[in-house]
């Protein structure tokens, strides 16, 4: 069961995953810019996302175990930090954005007065699941298509 205190911790901790990603995506990086860029983004949420080294390495590890990406030490230029291409960028970037989004959201009740998210509610996620399973057992899928406006959905077509 997670506590109030576990949720806030592993919070804080992906926190500082997007954070390390962000900074790394857009150049190499030694330890002390990583953990400045940390600092600098610390007094944006409220929360303390510098580390010491070793639980940077443990962060390195819990990357490339949550997202697949990893991250290399580059000895030879000064060791500086970088993420090693080949990973699956398309997808790693969407569960990133994803968790981007959630946490602007949660940033964004700061500044009430100031941002505006849409609200709405998700539609067809719930679907989703349902169609990675028929896709992984070749299944078929069939849709009846309805127009938003229309109370009974029209009658699919007879194919010869």
């Amino acid at each position: 069961m997670f506590t109030k205190n576990n949720k806030m911790a592993i919070e804080i901790t992906l926190n500082r995953y997007d954070r390390v990603i962000k900074k790394l995506q857009k150049a190499p990086a030694t330890f002390e810019e990583i953990y400045d860029h940390l600092n600098l983004y610390s007094d944006y949420n409220d929360n303390d996302l510098t580390t010491s080294k070793r639980t940077f390495q443990r962060d390195i590890k819990g990357i490339f175990k949550q997202f697949g990406i990893e991250i290399k030490c580059n000895r030879n230029e000064g060791y500086k930090y970088y993420i090693e291409k080949g990973y699956d960028e398309i997808i790693n970037n969407r569960l990133l954005e994803s968790y981007q989004i959630h946490n602007a959201i949660n940033l964004s009740k700061q500044f009430e007065t100031s941002v505006f998210f849409e609200s709405r509610k998700p539609s067809g996620i719930e679907h989703f699941n349902t169609f990675l399973h028929a896709i992984k057992n070749n299944l078929v899928a069939k849709f009846i298509h309805q127009k938003y406006y229309e109370v009974s959905p029209a009658s699919p077509r007879q194919t010869r």
